[in-house]
């Protein structure tokens, strides 16, 4: 989205009015502005960018890290809107007058001097002792959590609602076991949207409905997740929600991934307003590209969270509600939290009745509500064997993140002759073609009938079952749908064999469960004229040169038996070979899929 489409003329002299007052300190108003002065010793991330935007202002030549940093916010603010800002901060530093929502580290810099990511690391080490005493911070001793008791105490419940956002971490018997807890092997960590209490509502100053909805940006070593739900309307006070779970694609999880460290995860609760939520998505994506490209991935390599790594969210968060109060727009940002967990900590929180835990978003006392997020914990029991349920499709393919094969696809398929080692993904009467090497969707989606004009007139225009590259042939793939099959080529874009019957054109299937409504395939990976077919509980692996099962029927379990007990051992949506693997295909259920070994 851009700024233009955003904002009016009149709503950015008002902004930028806003950022005047934040950064002199005159005629700040609300309590908003006061609490950003409050943080402004460890508010180390938002005089960066400040410093970055000055100096960007000046056309001066900016720092890696700077580029780093400003190009996001420029995204949702806009070039003139971020040099404007930029001047303000400029002209309050060259009359000789403090900046109270910068630290020293900053504040004290010449404008002369970029920050790079050497003296960006000093100024993080400077900080960080600061941010450990911060009221907003909380080290909760898991036997606490154990025994029942609650996560927040009256006096970071006070400090929260103080500040508009906090930090919390966990500590306990055993932390200083770290080194031998290491060696201990990774195990998936999922964490899920479940329900969520309203003690007192928002209120709604438009004098509409509360609309509530919730966002979660997750990280860990190797991985990163952004979500934002559907929002609950009509909340009320005194009462209990379902979460629907995110926007686009329904998923409840916000968390998931094979955990071997620390992980965190920033939740911000929201009440919808008279701003779109296309602008707080632009706001949220840009606010954790900022943090990921400063995060230092040492941080999650210790399974015990250390003062750098919430540090780090700390300082996010406070980039958040800088931004906010200038930005803001009326009463949509409730409030924000960031989590910072390890081992021991999802250990904990796996043996908590029903696998729950309740997180306090506390600001009545500033009109703004009073709720309970109540969480849960779906993932495997910490150290023990991974459960191989896979991973879910949307963040293992990210590039597939709202898209209509993230969930329940109906077919996939190497591309025939492609250097790049591409995939085409089916569903409905459309696919979209994927490159997994650098994650992002490099055609469509489009009906299949505009990108396969051979089919024109078929009934694979409205869908297909099955699909798989045709072995030893390198410009040919199969399509097959109910009784029927299509040999298809690729080059000169059209029907080579077909439409005809399953059973006819590969006749060891006639007779068989495989003779019709195939649910996956893919080519034998490293073989050149073999194949796997997929329905139900069962495959067949069938050798297209000679028109002969090979093996099977056979249930998938036994064949397979890395995949006994798991939800990939009967009905698969789809399959095909690990691009450049002559050992490993990827299988589709659902919304998740597993990277297994033939």
């Amino acid at each position: 989205m851009t700024n233009e489409a955003m904002i009016t003329a009149e709503a950015r002299e008002q902004r930028l009015g806003r950022w005047q007052a934040l950064l002199s300190g005159v005629g700040v108003e609300g309590a908003g502005a006061s609490r950003v002065a409050k943080s402004g010793s460890v508010n180390l991330l938002s005089g960066v960018w400040l410093h970055a935007a000055a100096r960007a202002e000046q056309g001066l030549e900016l720092t890696e890290l700077e580029r780093s940093i400003l190009a996001p916010l420029q995204q949702v603010l806009g070039e003139d809107e971020v040099g404007a800002i930029g001047r303000i901060y400029r002209e309050q530093r060259s009359e000789g007058r403090s900046v109270a929502i910068v630290p020293p580290a900053v504040a004290t810099r010449s404008l002369s001097e970029g920050f790079d990511r050497e003296s960006y690391l000093a100024a993080v080490a400077e900080v960080l002792p600061r941010i450990a005493q911060m009221p907003n911070v909380a080290v909760v001793d898991r036997a606490r959590l154990a025994d029942g008791g609650s996560v927040d105490t009256p006096e970071f419940t006070a400090a929260l609602a103080e500040y508009g956002y906090g930090v919390t971490t966990f500590t306990g018997e055993g932390d200083d076991e770290a080194d031998g807890l290491q060696a201990r092997e990774p195990f998936r960590a999922r964490l899920e949207w479940d329900t969520f209490y309203c003690h007192e509502a928002v209120g709604d100053q438009g004098g509409g409905r509360d609309e509530i909805y919730w966002t979660a940006a997750s990280n860990a070593g190797g991985y990163t997740f952004k979500t934002r739900t559907t929002h609950t309307g009509s909340v009320e006070e005194r009462d209990k929600y379902p979460i629907y779970g995110d926007y686009v694609t329904g998923s409840h999880v916000f968390f998931d991934t094979r955990l071997d460290g620390c992980g965190t995860t920033v939740i911000t609760l929201w009440e919808k307003d008279q701003s779109n939520d296309e602008w707080y998505d632009a706001l949220g994506t840009a606010l954790t590209k900022v943090v990921e490209l400063l995060q230092i991935s040492a941080n999650f390599s210790s399974i015990i969270p250390k003062l750098d790594l919430y540090g780090y969210v700390h300082m996010g968060l406070s980039l958040l509600a800088t931004l906010w109060e200038p930005l803001r727009n009326k009463d949509d940002l409730v409030q924000s939290r960031g989590f910072a967990f390890g081992r021991a900590d999802m250990a904990t929180l796996y043996n908590r009745p029903n696998r729950t835990m309740p997180w306090t978003f506390d600001r009545k006392d500033y009109g703004m509500g009073r709720f309970s997020l109540n969480v849960r914990y779906t993932g495997d029991e910490p150290g023990a064997a991974p459960s191989g349920d896979g991973s879910l499709i949307s963040t293992g393919w990210r590039g597939l993140f709202g898209t209509m094969v993230s969930h329940d696809m109906d077919a996939a398929c190497n591309v025939p002759n492609d250097a790049h080692k591409d995939v085409y993904l089916f569903k409905g009467e459309q696919y979209l073609r994927y490159d997994v090497r650098t994650e992002g969707v490099t055609s469509g989606p489009k009906d299949i009938a505009e990108g396969f004009p051979g089919l024109e007139s078929t009934a694979f225009t409205r869908g297909v079952d099955a699909t798989c590259a045709v072995p030893g042939k390198p410009t040919d793939f199969y399509l097959f749908a109910g009784a029927m099959y299509v040999n298809y080529n690729n080059h000169e874009d059209e029907i080579k064999w077909g439409p005809r019957k399953i059973a006819e054109a590969f006749p060891p299937l006639a007779g068989t469960i495989f003779e019709r409504d195939i649910q996956a395939a893919c080519p034998v990976p490293g073989h050149g004229t073999d194949l796997y077919l997929f329905k139900g509980d069962q495959y067949v692996r069938y050798n297209a040169h000679y028109d002969r099962i090979i093996r099977g029927p056979l249930s998938i379990a036994t064949g397979w038996p890395q995949l006994a007990g798991t939800t990939f051992a009967s009905n698969l949506d789809a399959a095909c070979a690990v691009p450049n693997s002559s050992t490993h295909v990827y299988l589709f259920k659902g919304d998740r899929y597993t990277n297994t070994k033939v």
